[in-house]
């Protein structure tokens, strides 16, 4: 954990509970969309949703320690080739990977297949390799759909 490496002398008390808090205030807060996550405790701006879950102290606490990648690795942002989404890429690549794990329903024969994806818009969407730029949905539904078998009667 990035807190103990910052300072292993300092004793942590962490709840389970308020991380799971935590986790589903950041999700929270990105709907809401205000610009400093310190708006949601403050008198103009208070937004009772998200403030009567945790304190801003305990808030500011966890967003100090929690980081769910290695930030030294992190490259600089004005390097065009730079994942927009490093700060999360490990745990969006689990929830990808339990989204695979879900069955789905083949519509023709009923057969399960497993097949569940998800894509994060960063900003830009690109064509999918070797095929035309079809425009931003249908080429977010083309990448959805390489990894599908072909010629298998799938509806969409």
């Amino acid at each position: 954990m990035f807190a103990v490496k910052n300072n292993p002398n300092k004793c942590l008390k962490v709840d389970n509970n308020e991380i799971e808090q935590f986790m589903g205030l950041c999700i929270l807060v990105s709907v809401f969309g205000l610009p400093r996550s310190l708006m949601y405790w403050a008198n103009n701006t208070r937004v009772e949703t998200v403030a009567s879950i945790m304190t801003c102290d305990h808030w500011e606490f966890y967003k100090s320690i929690i980081h769910l990648n290695d930030k030294t690795k992190k490259s600089s942002p004005n390097d065009q080739n730079r994942d927009r989404l490093f700060k999360v890429l490990l745990l969006v690549d689990e929830i990808q990977k339990m989204f695979k794990d879900l069955p789905l329903r083949q519509t023709l024969s009923h057969n399960p297949i497993k097949q569940h994806n998800f894509e994060i818009y960063t900003g830009s969407i690109s064509s999918v390799e070797g095929l035309p730029d079809i425009g931003p949905i249908s080429n977010i539904l083309l990448r959805m759909l390489e990894n599908l078998p072909r010629h298998q009667g799938y509806l969409l």
